[in-house]
């Protein structure tokens, strides 16, 4: 019984820990149910490529699995430090060994018991809102939301079996004692400098990123330096730098410097990692939301570029008559009419590189080039360019290349003119490589200069409903006997693009949101721990003479440095991340780079919004524990 009435007392005395904690875990409870709610939902796996959809929620569960682990780990830890000296109290008041372990168990089964059960009833009272918002994110007009029991049994024992773990590892550090003190740094300059080089190799390489398959590993390579980077710039940089600006002692040596400057100092030694983190975590959310808002804002533009036409087909032989009359009766069978009729042709593509002085290699492809006689180009576009054998138009959507030359397998053309559209220009296969459009003067040097066969390509629209053309680019195909690579059709790509785009769209919320919750979390127990810690710095300082003026400045400048730091890296580290941002939705034909500039910006102030109100809401818990030192201590005018 005593146990009991000590637990409870204990938890009401430490509300501000235990408060936001089970707050914490309602909110990751809930998270983590609406996944496994999700994935479990049967009219996700009837979607087209519904299942790999399930595959990435799979790996976004486990992702914020272990995230809410690490997190609760950290929580428990700083419960376990702020309840050191309840503990050493009920020691030294002769309480049994196993009486304070039974106070552990009860508090943690306490907060386990209504993080869970808050936590599944706002998963269960926000499942059909979620549902909804997916829905209409993948265009599925009926969205059934059952109860399903299967994900409340999971999520329960998945969070029933982080609680033990929790209460094993509260229990290891109970008896293990005495804590480890703080870290001393003693070797600053050799981490800050290794932070900051493998931070700049990771900008480096960011700046210099270019699109390709070589794109991917170098992107997570970039992200492994940088986060490395981040965690020494912060832990040991920092300390590197505050020593700096203690050596000199014209700016150290003065009264309110060398306060702000020592508990900096301070600061940085005691939560350099946990600052380190929340920049990680603050970068994560930017970059993830930045990249799947840029997908699902250039979907429109990217089904345009793969598909300018309802349907294109691209055949080493131009259809026959008997072919056009399959497409016409197919049409007919689904109710629909075929307008805007269109043949021409073209070279296969060739892949390479093309540098900004027009030179091509076939090495380390970045772009397909596709060649196109001048009087096809003129029959298309009712124009009347004429071409010199030396000479070339070209057309490109990415409208990077600049060319005023071009040397493509040993000839050489001067470009007279860069196209600003082409009608029936399109990305041949969706391949990953930027596609270039070249117009020579006849197709002799198209031939010679290629080196490929002709490829004949056929354009057309149809007019009817969305239904009947999804049913009759599924019937064309099959009665025309063409593969992938030869037949491509607008309403076969949207339901591809809707469930590849807008799951990840939700999945990069859903991350944000875990994300969210955790960096929010991380800032309010570091402004808690470091109120608690300033309390009795600030009563020294006092002592000796303090004004509560400047005492407040000092304050400020302390917890808006160490505040915005973690914001101000994660910005650092957006802006060096855009080129390979930019890179990685090259691969997905997102050319548009002003749309993915207003999209960064729109995000990342977003996100400096809530941030800033992060602040002003654990901020006042740390001014709340200083002002109880102030009443406490009859200071006044603070």
């Amino acid at each position: 019984m005593i146990a009991l009435k000590l637990a409870f007392r204990g938890m009401h005395a430490n509300r501000r820990i235990y408060g936001p904690n089970l707050i914490a875990m309602a909110l990751l409870v809930a998270v983590n149910y609406i996944i496994l709610a999700v994935t479990a939902n049967q009219s996700i796996h009837h979607l087209l490529f519904g299942k790999q959809l399930v595959v990435l929620l799979h790996l976004t569960f486990e992702l914020s699995i272990i995230i809410t682990i690490a997190f609760l780990v950290y929580v428990s830890s700083m419960t376990a430090r702020s309840e050191a000296h309840e503990f050493r109290v009920y020691t030294l008041l002769g309480m049994a060994p196993l009486n304070k372990r039974l106070i552990i168990v009860i508090r943690q089964a306490c907060v386990t018991v209504g993080g869970l059960g808050l936590g599944l009833l706002l998963g269960i009272n926000f499942e059909r809102f979620v549902f909804m918002t997916l829905a209409r994110i993948l265009g599925i007009s009926h969205f059934h939301a059952p109860l399903l029991v299967g994900p409340l049994e999971t999520c329960g024992e998945i969070f029933i079996i982080i609680s033990g773990g929790l209460i094993l590892f509260r229990l290891f550090y109970h008896s293990a004692g005495k804590s480890k003190g703080q870290p001393t740094n003693r070797l600053p300059w050799l981490g800050g400098i290794a932070g900051i080089l493998t931070t700049v190799t990771g900008y480096y390489l960011s700046m210099t990123s270019k699109p390709g398959l070589d794109a991917i590993p170098t992107f997570m390579l970039i992200i492994v330096l940088v986060t490395a980077g981040m965690y020494g710039c912060f832990i040991a940089g920092s300390i590197l730098v505050l020593n700096l600006l203690q050596h000199n002692r014209q700016l150290y040596y003065h009264r309110r410097r060398f306060i702000i400057i020592s508990g900096l100092r301070q600061r940085m030694r005691q939560n350099g990692a946990s600052l380190a983190g929340i920049c990680v975590m603050v970068t994560s959310v930017l970059l993830s939301m930045i990249a799947v808002v840029s997908l699902m804002v250039g979907e429109r533009s990217l089904i345009r570029l793969w598909n300018p036409e309802d349907v294109i087909t691209a055949t080493v032989k131009p259809f026959s008559p008997a072919q056009r009359q399959i497409i016409n009766q197919t049409a007919h069978r689904h109710h629909l009419a075929v307008t805007d009729y269109q043949q021409s042709v073209m070279t296969a593509p060739i892949m390479g590189n093309l540098t900004k002085s027009g030179q091509f290699t076939p090495t380390k492809p970045r772009y397909q080039l596709a060649f196109v006689p001048v009087d096809e180009y003129n029959r298309v576009t009712r124009t009347h360019y004429h071409l010199q054998d030396n000479q070339a138009l070209v057309y490109c959507p990415d409208n990077q290349l600049q060319l005023t030359t071009l040397t493509i397998n040993q000839r050489h053309f001067t470009v007279v003119h860069q196209l600003k559209k082409y009608p029936l220009f399109y990305d041949y296969q969706h391949a990953i490589y930027q596609p270039v459009f070249v117009i020579l003067s006849n197709r002799k040097q198209c031939v010679q200069t290629s080196r490929t066969p002709w490829l004949f390509t056929t354009f057309f629209n149809t007019v009817g409903k969305k239904h009947a053309k999804i049913r009759f680019a599924d019937d064309l195909q099959a009665r025309l006997h063409l593969t992938n690579e030869e037949y491509t059709a607008k309403y076969q790509q949207g339901p591809f693009l809707a469930t590849l785009f807008g799951g990840a769209f939700f999945i990069g919320i859903i991350i944000s949101v875990v994300f969210i919750i955790v960096t929010v979390m991380l800032i309010y127990y570091k402004q808690l721990a470091e109120g608690l810690q300033d309390r009795a710095r600030f009563q020294t300082l006092f002592q000796l003479g303090l004004s509560a003026g400047e005492a407040r400045q000092i304050v400020c400048t302390q917890v808006l440095t160490v505040f915005l730091l973690p914001l101000a890296g994660a910005l650092l580290n957006t802006c060096f991340a855009f080129p390979a941002i930019r890179s990685m939705l090259k691969l997905f034909s997102i050319y548009n780079g002003r749309m993915v500039l207003l999209v960064s910006l729109t995000t990342a102030g977003l996100i400096g919004i809530g941030y800033a109100l992060i602040y002003l809401l654990t901020a006042r818990n740390y001014y709340a524990i200083i002002h109880d030192y102030r009443t406490n201590n009859d200071v006044s005018n603070w």
